[in-house]
């Protein structure tokens, strides 16, 4: 596996004190790249050129502090990140999925595939906890992402879980899929809040046994390396109405989605 911390994790902070931390915990960790992501201002200028990134979300600012904010539905703005690629060293992007208010799953997927070829890299779009949005429980199980890059939020399965770390271990075989990258935290099981991940977790395990090729983002730390932890964590509140109705069809592992394929 190919692990990475994101700003997520470590944020709260000025963007310098971030690089430190990364390359504090990188021996520890077996870290082999930075998330550029929520939790610090990562001004172009300051970001290290030899440093291998995975873009999350637009989080990227000019040098005179200005965000370069790109949206799914807009062109304004993916210019910047199309430079970054040519300036530093750029894995791939991952993108939440929007609201089904902003854009519907057709669009959403149609221009995954634009910004793939423009960027010239993997374009990763993240699966959700809630059916507010695309990307949610009922479009997976609808067989409408077969095929589609994502990014697997393991603390989005365990709000799809409830909590469940049972539940949340079939939702992974549901899920698995050769042409993926995985986040690594966890929560309540309500609360979209990147909790501390204890020692004896499921995510840790469950991280030990994907492919050693793929991209995987600690969104949070293991509970040893807790005084790194972001200093303004901020809870979310998930409303329980768009949590997936538990029936035997939609709650059971899906045999349809092949693990072993050949990697994309």
């Amino acid at each position: 596996m190919v692990m990475g911390l994101s700003t997520t994790a470590i944020g709260g902070r000025q963007f310098a004190d971030c690089l430190t931390i990364y390359h504090t915990l990188a021996p520890a960790l077996d870290l082999k790249f930075l998330e550029l992501a929520i939790g610090a201002r990562a001004c172009i200028n300051d970001i290290p050129t030899n440093l291998d990134l995975v873009v999350h979300n637009d989080w990227v600012y000019s040098p005179d502090r200005t965000r370069y904010q790109a949206r799914l539905d807009s062109d304004r703005n993916w210019q910047h990140y199309k430079e970054l690629t040519q300036t530093h060293q750029v894995l791939a992007f991952s993108w939440h999925f929007p609201l089904r208010s902003a854009m519907d799953l057709t669009h959403v997927l149609h221009r995954q595939q634009e910004l793939a070829t423009y960027l010239d890299r993997p374009f990763y779009l993240e699966l959700m906890p809630t059916s507010d949005f695309c990307g949610s429980f009922e479009d997976l199980t609808s067989g409408q992402l077969d095929g589609v890059d994502l990014c697997i939020d393991l603390s989005h399965l365990n709000i799809w879980a409830n909590g469940s770390t049972q539940q949340a271990l079939k939702y992974t075989e549901l899920v698995a899929r050769p042409n993926a990258c995985w986040h690594v935290s966890t929560n309540n099981g309500v609360d979209d809040h990147h909790h501390l991940i204890p020692d004896q977790h499921w995510v840790l395990d469950y991280v030990k046994e994907l492919p050693v090729d793929k991209l995987i983002t600690y969104e949070s730390l293991p509970n040893r390396f807790k005084q790194f932890e972001r200093t303004d964590r901020r809870p979310r509140a998930v409303s329980q109405r768009a949590f997936p109705t538990p029936t035997n069809k939609l709650w059971e592992p899906s045999n349809r989605l092949n693990h072993t394929a050949a990697v994309k």
